[in-house]
């Protein structure tokens, strides 16, 4: 998701989208920490995004590098998929994927995401939209 993260800017950002109350209804960002230390790993959420002139739900996940290749994304990503198929009832969410991020592929395949298309976003960036459902089964 474009590198590192300030601290106090993800901080603040967090504790203005609690105040606001983004996260009801089941949209917004959510803190991740390790059950047995209570330590924050990252934070994950369901985000409205526009891509190509269409909204959408993004699944995001984005972890400290000492998180990684342990199952943190892979649990959440999978808990917010569950959660907005399920419980929110959204009939397609995507994950916008740096291709050179291989293990974010993996996390969006391991849960059941197609890739479906590239896409520039406005930053001129070039990303990768996978989905659920895919179009692919959508037509099926």
């Amino acid at each position: 998701m474009g590198g590192p993260r300030d601290f106090d800017k993800i901080r603040m950002e967090m504790e203005q989208e609690l105040r606001a109350g983004t996260a009801v209804g089941g949209i917004g960002w959510w803190c991740v920490a390790q059950k047995t230390s209570g330590q924050v790993l990252g934070h994950c959420g369901l985000v409205k995004k526009t891509v190509e002139g269409r909204d959408e739900i993004e699944l995001v996940y984005v972890f400290a590098s000492a998180a990684w290749g342990k199952g943190y994304a892979t649990e959440s990503a999978a808990a917010l998929r569950d959660h907005a198929v399920g419980e929110l009832a959204l009939g397609r969410i995507i994950a916008l994927i740096d291709p050179a991020n291989r293990a974010s592929v993996r996390v969006a395949e391991k849960i059941g995401l197609i890739f479906e298309k590239e896409t520039r976003r406005p930053s001129g960036k070039t990303l990768h939209v996978y989905s659920w459902p895919s179009a692919e089964r959508e037509g099926s």
